[in-house]
């Protein structure tokens, strides 16, 4: 700016006065430019614009670019920015009248940062695990927006809702931790999951963990580091999957320090273990949980360790791919579900520890055993419902250790009709007991096997066969081959070839009814008590033989009822060389009824040894007591409370009612005939003698 100026001096008397102009000129002084501050932001779909302050001296202009280096025209529009990206913006002044233009900032960048988590309580949005969670409220809901790789460490110290819709959350450094006191719901459609390959565990949770909530979770939690030391989701908390699947290539689910495990509904793989409950209790009533899919695993799809509870009831199903379904040193229930075996090994194995109880559900196996039992407690597996099955030679049921079996209920099968091999639906190998005290035993070979020093106990409940038509082939109701003691105080065993075979321990037998093909009760050594109020309460039938003893076994009959339809009891076999020896005692008995006698049989007693008869009542049809001594109502007896027996012949028959071939000696009671020929007993001195007879012939001695 340029202006005239007029000037006028005023002379004094040393000065002349004197006028004039001059050009005065005023220069513009340059115009300030702004601050400009980059802007950074996660989307959030709204527009954002570049950070400006200060800036004075005119108009500011702004220029924005790409690459920070091809630069568009210069407008008063202040740019902003929102889908993801960067804009780069410079800016001046254009000076007004007083300033001049100033020159172009250096410059400055509006970022839109891709953002992965939305805050749909707050309606805001997040780039960062981290900064989501910093910012959320207790109860608020983050929503993942796309898929998402995160490098960042998660802490969850609040409440929190978590959708992951149907993107993945993919972990590449380190857990997502749960913090004691906060409680974390997930949700997911179908597609959406939480994974990582990463040595660490997916979710380490000390609080409360739904998979599901407010929002249902039909997504997937995934570990596929092989490492058999990293699981999806290690709890120490409350854990608690109502849907979706847990995918491990280690362990799915460690349950430790009191945590608890609760899985309504659930689909779980793994390639060793599926849940391992070291220390707390796991619930599993809904789902299907499957674990040892790993080549050559040999770990069982549920672990539970000596201080774990583990239930499953509803429709869970918990199967091994190529071993074990349950390893169980803990306490284990099971009221409802199945448990299967994989390829190989057993449905339930239950360790030195464990104590298995079975109310309700199905446990199977096509490979090994159904539950294989070597715990040493008292109660070590307890079966009162449900079915336990198998298909398999090796048997469904094995006892190994010192611990007792108790079968109170439900169904024990073994669908393997190969009874020529001998296949047990029982084992008991060990010093523990097996007590079958109402449950349904089924088996097409052995019902129980007994190889051990352990009792077999049967009080109720009953013993038959698997199939549809027993074929009598190698059936055998309990056989035992060790030195346990067999018990039967009531129940059944119906439908064997033969009902009992002891090759050596002994038997008593005080109620309960054995129908057999061939034998009753078959007795190779040891000893044999039966007894019973009457025919009705203990009952031995069978198609050939009531007991047969060898081996020097000693027989004591108090009472029931003994029917053989050739032998009522037979003891005068050899085997390999050892004849037979050992002492038959007929003791007292009740009943005094001729229609309820205790021993029946075409033989009704074959014997090469003495038989003692103190008291009871001896039944036979056609040829009744062969080859032994028999002396009735012994010298320790009251003699004058006389026993009964009633000889059953048949009168066209010209075999004898009594064989000579041994000696009879009565101190008193009488012989009933009906039919058939009688031949005088010896040492007839002896009195009082009381016959009842019908249609015999009396003979001489000599005759």
């Amino acid at each position: 700016m340029k202006a005239d100026m007029y000037y006028y001096c005023v002379g004094n008397g040393n000065y002349n006065a004197k006028s004039g102009s001059v050009i005065v000129k005023i220069a513009k002084i340059p115009a300030v430019n702004p601050t400009l501050t980059d802007v950074t932001v996660p989307y959030d779909t709204k527009a954002h614009a570049i950070s400006v302050s200060g800036g004075s001296g005119g108009t500011i202009y702004y220029r924005i670019s790409t690459d920070n280096s091809t630069w568009g025209s210069w407008t008063t529009t202040k740019p902003t920015r929102t889908e993801v990206g960067t804009t780069y913006v410079q800016a001046y002044v254009k000076g007004d009248s007083n300033h001049s233009n100033s020159s172009a900032t250096v410059s400055k960048k509006i970022t839109i940062k891709t953002s992965y988590w939305k805050n749909t309580t707050k309606k805001t949005y997040y780039a960062t695990t981290a900064s989501a969670i910093s910012a959320a409220a207790a109860n608020d809901t983050l929503e993942l927006q796309r898929n998402f790789t995160d490098a960042g460490t998660v802490s969850i110290n609040k409440t929190l809702n978590i959708n992951l819709n149907s993107y993945t959350w993919t972990k590449t450094t380190s857990t997502i931790t749960i913090t004691s006191g906060n409680t974390v719901c997930i949700g997911a459609t179908s597609k959406g999951k939480i994974t990582t390959s990463g040595a660490f565990n997916l979710i380490t949770n000390s609080g409360t963990l739904v998979l599901g909530g407010p929002t249902s979770f039909n997504g997937s939690l995934e570990n596929t580091n092989t490492s058999s030391s990293y699981y999806v989701v290690k709890n120490t908390g409350m854990f608690t999957q109502t849907g979706g699947t847990i995918t491990a290539y280690g362990i799915g689910i460690y349950n430790d320090e009191d945590g608890k495990v609760t899985i309504p509904s659930a689909t779980i793989n793994a390639n060793y273990h599926a849940i391992k409950n070291h220390n707390g209790s796991t619930s599993i009533s809904g789902g299907i949980i499957t674990g040892n899919k790993g080549t050559g695993v040999e770990w069982s799809a549920v672990c539970n360790d000596a201080d774990g509870i583990l239930n499953v009831s509803g429709g869970a199903t918990i199967q091994g791919s190529n071993h074990q379904g349950i390893s169980n040193y803990g306490t284990c229930t099971i009221s409802g579900g199945t448990v299967k075996s994989g390829n190989a090994s057993n449905a339930i194995t239950n360790q030195k520890t464990g104590k298995v109880t079975i109310t309700g559900g199905t446990v199977s196996t096509t490979k090994g055993y159904a539950i294989r039992n070597l715990s040493t407690e008292t109660a070590a597996v307890a079966i009162s419902g449900g079915t336990v099955t198998s298909s398999t030679t090796s048997g469904t049921i094995s006892n190994e250790a010192a611990g007792t079996i108790t079968l109170s209920g439900g169904t024990i099968e073994n669908t393997n009709l190969n009874q020529e091999g001998g296949v047990p639906t029982i084992r008991n190998t060990s010093t523990g007991k097996i007590k079958i005290d109402g449950a349904t035993v089924k088996t097409g070979g052995y019902g129980v096997y007994n190889t051990g020093a352990g009792a077999v106990e049967l009080s109720k409940g009953s013993i038959g066969y698997s199939g549809s038509t027993s074929k009598y082939i190698g059936q055998v109701g309990i056989y035992t081959t060790g030195t346990g003691k067999i018990t039967m105080s009531g129940g059944s065993i119906t439908s064997m070839e033969d009902g009992i075979y002891s090759k050596g321990n002994s038997i008593t037998i005080s109620k309960g009814t054995i129908s057999a093909k061939y034998i009753g009760v078959k007795m190779l050594g040891s000893s044999l008590v039966i007894s019973g109020q009457s025919s009705t309460t203990t009952t031995i039938v069978s198609g050939d033989i009531g007991v047969s003893a060898t081996q020097n076994v000693n027989i004591t009959i108090t009472g029931g009822s003994i029917k053989g339809a050739n032998y009522g009891i037979q003891r005068n076999t050899s085997i390999s060389g050892n004849t037979t020896s050992g002492t038959l005692n007929i003791g007292t008995i009740s009943s005094t009824s001729e229609n309820n006698p205790l021993i029946y049989g075409g033989t009704a007693i074959q014997s090469i040894t003495a038989v003692n008869c103190y008291s009871g009542l001896i039944s036979g049809a056609g040829l009744c007591i062969t080859g032994s001594t028999i002396t009735v109502g012994g010298a320790t007896t009251n003699k004058t409370n006389s026993p009964t027996i009633i000889l059953r012949g048949n009168a066209s028959s010209t075999k004898p009612v009594i064989s000579t071939s041994g000696g009879i000696t009565y101190y008193s009671g009488r012989i009933g005939a009906t039919g058939g020929t009688y031949v005088k007993v010896d040492n007839n001195t002896k009195t009082p003698i009381m016959f009842k007879c019908y249609g015999w012939t009396n003979k001489s001695k000599s005759s």
